[in-house]
């Protein structure tokens, strides 16, 4: 699974580094193996991530893409949809009238590295009404001692994905940095990461 998260990593670096940055939008894990016999709450045809034969995750279905425009003032945006439980807080209080942008694609794969690390959607048993109304008052899933983050417990995963979910997308770190903390996490671990 290590390989898998980082080569998402590794796929938000290059488009977010692109000139102009390309911004995914709509960020969601489930196409892993082990996840989809482990989660059949889950939906197979939601998910973004696909796995090669290899065993490489690929990053796909840029349907919700777009390019970001630093220099311009962030304008409202037809509907930048996304998928209810990878929204990021900004884009749910605007009410869609947002544009997205790098820091609601690492609030979306800190919500991956959540579903993928728990073994869990984050708000499995919720209503869409229900989830949207939490992450706007700014709950997140409690990280369970299980999976990636049991195997993690000490090394700062759970620390990075808290970091990534932040209300506020200024605080949240920049695509660069996760993947440096994940290959650091990785290189001082024994977990699975």
């Amino acid at each position: 699974m290590s390989s898998q998260i980082i080569g998402i990593a590794e796929a938000l670096n290059y488009l977010h580094h692109y000139s102009p940055p390309v911004i995914h939008g709509d960020v969601k894990p489930v196409s892993f193996m082990l996840l989809a016999r482990e989660c059949p709450d889950r939906q197979l045809s939601q998910s973004n991530v696909l796995v090669s034969a290899e065993g490489k995750a690929l990053l796909c279905d840029f349907g919700k893409v777009r390019f970001s425009y630093r220099q311009q003032r962030a304008r409202s945006h037809p509907s930048p949809g996304g998928t209810r439980d990878y929204l990021a807080p900004e884009i749910i209080k605007a009410c869609n009238n947002v544009r997205t942008t790098e820091a609601s694609d690492i609030y979306s794969f800190g919500m991956l590295i959540y579903t993928v690390g728990s073994r869990s959607s984050a708000f499995p048993t919720e209503q869409s009404g229900t989830v949207i109304a939490k992450v706007a008052r700014g709950e997140r899933p409690e990280i369970p001692n299980t999976g990636l983050f049991a195997d993690c417990k000490g090394d700062g995963i759970s620390d990075l994905v808290e970091e990534m979910w932040a209300d506020e997308p200024s605080r949240r770190p920049n695509i660069r940095d996760v993947l440096n903390r994940l290959g650091t996490i990785r290189s001082k671990s024994l977990c699975s990461m």
